[in-house]
């Protein structure tokens, strides 16, 4: 299908030269149409991504562990610091999506009247 003269028109003012307009023609000519805006698809929903340990006191109790199960010792203040921006900077580069439900229960009890 040929495009009208004011549909060239219009391509040429968004910058199409003649070849470009001449092959989006051939190919509107191939699907049996002269629509050539771009098919929609659905918008990709992303996930939240969550590092799987995020609180300070479980971070230091995973070093100390870590400290305590291969050198027998806790963890120094100097180590901690150390540790625990490396610890957090691999936790969020390796986070995983996680949704969450609300689940909401009530426990109804039946009202006694004396």
């Amino acid at each position: 299908m040929a495009f009208s003269d004011a549909m060239k028109a219009y391509l040429k003012k968004q910058g199409k030269t003649d070849a470009e307009i001449a092959a989006l023609e051939k190919e509107a000519d191939a699907a049996g149409t002269n629509d050539i805006t771009p098919k929609s698809t659905k918008p990709k929903v992303d996930s939240t991504r969550y590092p799987t340990i995020s609180s300070p006191t479980q971070a230091t109790q995973l070093i100390n562990k870590v400290f305590q199960d291969i050198l027998k010792r806790p963890a120094t203040a100097e180590e901690m610091k150390k540790w625990k921006p490396l610890l957090k900077a691999a936790q969020e580069k390796n986070a995983q999506p996680r949704h969450t439900k609300s689940k909401i229960k009530l426990a109804l009890k039946p009202l006694q009247v004396d």
